[in-house]
């Protein structure tokens, strides 16, 4: 082929390709997929705290409990669970020193499974799951009591403010928690 046969070649397939880009669709535009953060809500004393999903193994109405001996009051018990044996802590009893009466119908255990050995936290109430963009993520809300201060380092905006997370995690894996006997 000549070099003039070349040129013509060439100059054929460019201006096919301008004829195609000039005719072909938009492509849509990729937006940046936003990343869905999902918890509980629950109720402790007068504070609305959310439990991550990736934390909670399940939520259940309070079993029946057997009394475990030379243990701190804040550990309610332990149940029997699907044949596993489920330690039952009073949350509000072990942050705060007391619990303030709590309406016993509306009352719930959180499950948290660490490395497979199960533990129940008692709280006031659950209230759902919450969903919440990941990016939307801030620091601890203001006027936390400073007994929820070492679990609570994060926070989402909600209809009534700011909404503390709760980091089950961090509350099992804390001295005060492992501190259970007497």
């Amino acid at each position: 082929m000549s070099s003039a046969e070349s040129r013509k070649v060439i100059e054929l397939l460019y201006g096919m390709q301008q004829r195609a880009m000039r005719l072909a669709a938009d492509l849509p535009i990729l937006e940046a997929a936003r990343e869905e953060w999902v918890g509980i809500a629950f109720q402790l004393r007068q504070h609305t705290l959310l439990a991550p999903m990736t934390e909670v193994k399940e939520v259940i109405t309070p079993p029946s409990l057997s009394q475990i001996p030379h243990v701190k009051t804040w550990v309610k018990g332990i149940a029997n669970m699907r044949g596993n044996l489920l330690p039952v802590i009073d949350l509000q009893l072990m942050l705060f020193g007391s619990a303030l009466a709590a309406d016993p119908r509306n009352q719930r255990v959180i499950v948290v499974d660490l490395e497979g050995i199960s533990t129940g936290l008692l709280v006031d109430s659950v209230q759902g799951l919450k969903h919440f963009w990941a990016d939307e993520v801030r620091g601890p809300p203001a006027g936390l009591e400073p007994a929820l201060q070492p679990f609570v380092q994060q926070s989402f905006a909600s209809d009534d403010g700011y909404v503390g997370v709760f980091g089950l995690m961090r509350l099992v894996y804390s001295e005060a928690f492992l501190d259970a006997a007497v």
